[in-house]
């Protein structure tokens, strides 16, 4: 179960990708850009360096 403290930090954050995504340029470079922090939990290709953070690429 995920602690209160990660709940209240990953709503935010989802709100501000979901946001920043709806005003997407079209650039793939600067998307690549965007995503390097996203890459550093969930891995280059969508899958996950470690077991806390869920794939991006499908599930386990």
């Amino acid at each position: 179960m995920m602690s209160n403290l990660k709940i209240l930090t990953a709503l935010p954050t989802a709100l501000l990708l979901t946001l920043t995504s709806a005003m997407a340029d079209g650039d793939p470079e600067s998307g690549k850009a965007k995503a390097q922090v996203c890459v550093s939990c969930h891995g280059e290709t969508g899958m996950s360096v470690t077991p806390q953070y869920p794939n991006l690429a499908g599930q386990y």
